[in-house]
């Protein structure tokens, strides 16, 4: 079977696999099996397969983005149906893809799911409160059972009927090249990630000049899950949690993709 890579239109030759490696630009390409187009934006191969398998068992085709940039690239290119966005995607963030798509009539009527990480299920357990205009949300470790049902709600399809076929996709992560500041880096994003989702209304005050309690608490468990991830805190040099949120403030002040 040959189809086209959806992000550089390269042909690729599908070996009855659940998705194959495009040669031109490294992308995971699943197969089309649908008209209704999803985009699946996630670092981590090994998530994103997992998420694209299910969204194709559910009826849909999974378009996969590593990066920000690689989803807007998508979003302008593909006029997806849906996209279900990391919330710690590296290049341009999923909140500025959010804003994208609101704020331009092209693309009304797409859904966007957005996939938390939820490092700490204690202090992050928590409804979050307007999801920075996404249309729902799913915690990382409930995609296989929630995912499915989400997807075809917002898309007015109908659900599968069972989701013991959405199982794990294991495949190469490339996380695990990261060397170790670049993966303290890139958890740091996603932990603060996480924080800015489930604390929205307190990063809104501090984008304002304002702290709260509540906000620095959340930060401080950053820096202690960060550090107990790592190995210690001596590991982690300088204060990646607070730079990472630094920068999130700084786009909800006015920075736009």
């Amino acid at each position: 079977m040959t189809f086209f890579c959806p992000s550089c239109s390269k042909q690729i030759v599908h070996n009855n696999v659940a998705w194959s490696r495009c040669d031109t630009c490294h992308a995971m390409v699943f197969p089309q099996t649908s008209d209704l187009k999803v985009i699946v934006a996630h670092e981590s191969e090994n998530i994103a397969a997992r998420i694209g398998f299910i969204v194709a068992e559910t009826g849909l085709w999974p378009m996969h983005a590593p990066n920000g940039a690689i989803a807007m690239h998508l979003l302008e290119k593909k006029h997806p149906h849906a996209a279900v966005l990391d919330v710690a995607l590296p290049e341009v963030m999923s909140f500025q893809i959010i804003e994208r798509i609101r704020s331009r009539k092209e693309f009304n009527g797409i859904k966007v799911i957005l996939i938390a990480s939820v490092f700490n299920h204690t202090a992050y357990k928590r409804r979050p409160t307007s999801l920075y205009g996404a249309d729902d949300y799913v915690e990382q470790h409930h995609v296989h059972d929630l995912l499915p049902e989400k997807l075809c709600a917002l898309l007015q399809i109908p659900a599968p009927s069972s989701h013991e076929k959405f199982k794990a996709i294991d495949g190469p992560d490339t996380r695990n090249e990261l060397n170790r500041s670049e993966r303290i880096l890139t958890l740091a994003r996603s932990i603060a990630a996480d924080v800015a989702l489930y604390h929205q209304q307190e990063l809104s005050k501090l984008s304002k000049g304002e702290r709260d309690e509540r906000l620095d608490v959340a930060i401080d468990e950053g820096r202690r899950l960060l550090a107990d991830m790592v190995g210690g805190q001596a590991a982690v040099q300088g204060d990646p949690i607070a730079e990472a949120l630094a920068a999130i403030v700084a786009e909800l002040r006015g920075g736009t993709a």
